[in-house]
């Protein structure tokens, strides 16, 4: 059985604005090494990335310090209630530590610091890969004090 830890003892190495790549993210976290939502059952703790260089992850938009952060689901409407969307509302619910990253340059993940919910997540309508309106769910964060 794989040893569990838990995120209270969780400590980032990381300084707020470091960059450092992909391999040292998912290594560091123990969490998935791909996706905009990752999940560290090692850790119990999320690890979530707004990558602004690759067209395929819509991340995030900030406005007046709030992260609006674009749930999980390229067409059709976005599901809170499924997969790493049904994740991320579970974390904010319940207060798992959620860290955040940032990519301006392919492969260099800028560590931004600890993020909690801002506001009840809603929905608006957005265009999906394929061009067709759909419903998605917006995620208000925003940057823990230290």
């Amino acid at each position: 059985m794989p040893e569990t830890r838990h995120a209270s003892n969780f400590k980032v190495p990381f300084s707020i604005g470091e960059i450092i790549t992909n391999k040292i993210l998912y290594t560091t976290f123990k969490c998935a090494c791909e996706g905009g939502v990752r999940y560290s059952s090692v850790y119990q703790l999320l690890v979530l990335v707004s990558n602004f260089v690759d067209p395929r992850h819509t991340g995030g938009k900030w406005h007046d310090n709030i992260l609006y952060y674009t749930g999980s689901g390229k067409s059709g409407d976005q599901d809170i209630s499924k997969g790493t969307n049904k994740r991320l509302l579970a974390s904010l619910e319940t207060a798992t530590p959620i860290y955040y990253f940032e990519v301006y340059t392919q492969g260099q993940y800028t560590y931004r610091g600890q993020v909690i919910s801002a506001a009840p997540p809603f929905q608006r309508q957005e265009p999906g890969t394929d061009g067709e309106e759909r419903k998605v769910w917006i995620f208000p964060l925003r940057l823990q004090k230290s």
